[in-house]
């Protein structure tokens, strides 16, 4: 019975020492361990709990029931969805990619002056309110308007002196009205298309072959624009930069229409010329449309307005084309990058050719499709924008008439 107890003691003393060694875990360790290993692996998140999870800083929301009602159209940097929150109403959730930071950075865009141009335009009732920033969850919160509809380009085009009305308005604003939170740099198109052609260099993306020549037209378009007198209504204002039919909402009223506009990622203070040109562009204004657009915007027209915006109106498709192959590594389709990766190796495989290839004519080396990997829609949207800028970089007539049309030569 002595000798047991003396054990005992023994092995007391060495589980003591072994514990200060760390080589034996405590018994509160070892009971936490076997609990843990008990414990069944926690739950995935559903698909409404992650989505829903983005709003949990707003601590308005900690104790209203909220609901995902669905998921609206992503974007390029961020995912939307439509939430229902008890006793608060509807609200679109805008949220950033994991890797939206990065691609902001190559082609310029900042999240908090995107947040800024929303809510100041939401304070002065041309957009949906966008009360917050949850800059943990990179997350914008905006009111869900009721009763308003998406218009398409042709709807635009139609109704042409509302949307310009509504444009001016835009222009109008104070710039005092932007959080002094925010750099207010004008947005240069030139130094944008400048900015990706860098990236997709320092990416290795592929380029179509006469990028170098057409960036030198834009050098001397860049430089004409400078050196032509510049418009009295040429100074700086408040811009969208990007006002298409899908981010134009149009509310009928008994008197016409009600308009808001979305997404300010591209929103910057601006050459009112260049937001104009843009809405030319992206909804499809012929030269005659552009004509209209100027005479209701100016109350009057003439050539050297509509000179200056055709020029933006060439260079903003440029800016967009070069965005998008830059961001192309972001918003590569997996499937078709697989199918570039296979086609490559094949490549590489046949660089060592059997003694009876070697004796073949030689076949033409196939070049690298420029933005083979992107999804459809981008893939026409870049190649559509690219075209329409070489078209006219590539014509003397119209590098003629933007030379006479700025510069009063003949």
């Amino acid at each position: 019975m002595k000798e047991k107890a003396q054990q005992n003691v023994a092995e007391k003393e060495e589980r003591a020492q072994a514990k200060k060694r760390g080589a034996v875990p405590s018994a509160s360790k070892a009971k936490k361990a076997r609990k843990e290993a008990a414990e069944p692996a926690p739950r995935p998140l559903t698909h409404e709990e992650e989505v829903l999870g983005k709003a949990a800083p707003l601590l308005d929301w900690k104790i209203r029931k909220k609901r995902l009602i669905k998921d609206l159209k992503p974007g390029i940097f961020c995912t939307s969805h439509l939430i229902d929150v008890t006793g608060e109403g509807q609200f679109v959730l805008r949220v950033s990619r994991p890797d939206a930071t990065d691609m902001r950075n190559l082609v310029g865009f900042k999240r908090d002056s995107e947040y800024a141009f929303a809510n100041t335009f939401g304070r002065n009732s041309l957009s949906p309110p966008t009360d917050h920033h949850l800059k943990e969850t990179d997350t914008f919160i905006m009111k869900w308007l009721e009763g308003f509809t998406v218009w398409n380009e042709e709807k635009v085009r139609e109704n042409y002196r509302i949307v310009v009305q509504f444009v001016k308005k835009i222009h109008q604003l104070p710039l005092t009205d932007i959080s002094t939170s925010v750099n207010l740099v004008p947005f240069n198109p030139f130094e944008c298309c400048e900015q990706c052609l860098q990236a997709c260099k320092n990416q290795q993306i592929a380029l179509p072959d006469n990028i170098d020549d057409l960036f030198v037209v834009l050098k001397k378009w860049c430089n004409l624009l400078v050196a032509a007198p510049s418009p009295s209504d040429s100074k700086y204002c408040l811009c969208h930069n990007e006002l298409s039919g899908k981010k134009l909402l149009f509310k009928p009223i008994k008197d016409g229409h009600i308009i808001k506009c979305v997404d300010f990622e591209c929103a910057s203070l601006g050459d009112k010329y260049y937001d104009l040109a843009n809405l030319s562009r992206l909804n499809q204004f012929t030269d005659d449309d552009d004509v209209l657009l100027l005479k209701w915007y100016f109350d009057k027209f003439d050539d050297k307005q509509m000179v200056r915006m055709q020029l933006l109106k060439a260079v903003a498709d440029l800016v967009e084309a070069m965005r998008i192959f830059a961001l192309t590594k972001f918003v590569a389709d997996p499937e078709k990058v697989k199918a570039q990766e296979e086609k490559q190796a094949a490549k590489e495989k046949k660089a060592e050719p059997t003694e009876a290839e070697a004796n073949q004519p030689e076949e033409e080396e196939e070049e690298d499709d420029v933005g083979a990997t992107l999804p459809d829609a981008l893939y026409d949207r870049v190649l559509h924008c690219y075209s329409e800028f070489e078209s006219k970089a590539c014509s003397e007539e119209f590098s003629a008439y933007l030379e006479k049309g700025l510069m009063g030569k003949t």
